[in-house]
């Protein structure tokens, strides 16, 4: 048996800023999210997701050179690294 992340079964008040993937995944019943992550299609969803934010960052934010898609992503949702 699979051990899944406490991410996936507690929903936190201190967590960094959430994703729309992340979001959804949290209002889904824990038998869900345990069968979304046994098949690891929530982190399928995060990368995809993750992929969208930082090419439209790049090309939404073009006069910002003070930082990188990527870091933009990984400073904004720092749990998703």
């Amino acid at each position: 048996m699979m051990i899944m992340p406490y991410y996936l079964i507690i929903k936190t008040k201190h967590m960094a800023q959430q994703t729309a993937v992340e979001w959804l995944i949290m209002q889904l019943p824990v038998k869900i999210r345990v069968e979304l992550y046994e098949q690891n299609i929530h982190e399928q969803a995060k990368q995809m997701e993750k992929e969208q934010i930082i090419e439209a960052y790049k090309y939404g934010n073009q006069s910002d050179v003070y930082y990188k898609p990527e870091q933009y992503y990984n400073e904004t949702f720092s749990n998703n690294k």
